[in-house]
């Protein structure tokens, strides 16, 4: 095709069905998953704090959501990717924090130590089991 022309509907891809659908999801993972997805929406723009200072303060208790998102960064090394409110499909991060809070519900311990291992630096797994525990209670 040339650089000039304009793809018509027939050259282009039909768009795929979502890997990890969110209406597959059970009433309880859709309201963690919307508010895990506010949470990161307001806690984009805030100053930096770090995993023990959030912890010692609490606001955690009161917004664990937003606590997690601004902390999960620090402890597993890197940005997290979590889509808008509203998008039809889960990213690996979303998915990953729906199964560790799956695994609270469950009581299995094991599957739960296992998800977070994987991922988050050993000085940081109780903190994020901690903020995990206060996410399941809401």
């Amino acid at each position: 095709m040339p650089l000039h022309a304009v793809p018509l509907s027939s050259d282009l891809r039909p768009a795929k069905a979502p890997e990890r659908p969110v209406a597959s999801l059970s009433k309880r993972s859709q309201a963690h998953l919307t508010a895990l997805r506010e949470a990161a929406r307001t806690t984009r723009f805030r100053p930096y704090r770090s995993l023990e200072q959030t912890c010692l303060l609490d606001r955690h208790r009161a917004h664990p959501f937003e606590s997690l998102t601004a902390c999960l960064p620090e402890a597993i090394d890197r940005r997290l990717t979590i889509y808008r409110v509203g998008e039809d499909s889960l990213s690996f991060d979303e998915a990953w924090i729906l199964a560790m809070l799956d695994r609270i519900d469950a009581t299995d311990w094991d599957s739960l130590h296992f998800l977070i291992a994987r991922r988050v630096c050993r000085p940081a797994r109780v903190a994020v089991r901690m903020l995990l525990g206060a996410c399941q209670d809401l």
